[in-house]
């Protein structure tokens, strides 16, 4: 499962800040430091966005799965990221 920018998502990147607000009736959400770190690193599944978060911070993968896991389950929670659909042809039964 794919982790992606939820459909009607503004996003705008200003430097080190990345900014993400639901259009038209979300409130801005100002991602800064390990959260653009994160954000950086999708679309993607949580094995794939843990693994280019612990690249960029040159640790290994199980020092930041947790912190990543939760951060990504909280912007699932609020309507930021979408999980797209299994492929077929590559899902485990």
């Amino acid at each position: 499962m794919r982790l992606l920018p939820a459909p009607g998502l503004a996003v705008v990147a200003d430097g080190d800040a990345v900014y993400v607000a639901l259009v038209p009736h979300g409130r801005p959400l100002a991602l800064t430091d390990s959260a653009a770190v994160i954000w950086s690193a999708l679309p993607g599944s949580v094995d794939e966005v843990v693994a280019r978060v612990a690249a960029d911070y040159a640790v290994e993968p199980d020092a930041v799965r947790e912190d990543v896991g939760a951060f990504l389950d909280r912007l699932v929670v609020q309507g930021v990221l979408v999980a797209d659909a299994p492929d077929p042809a590559t899902a485990q039964p």
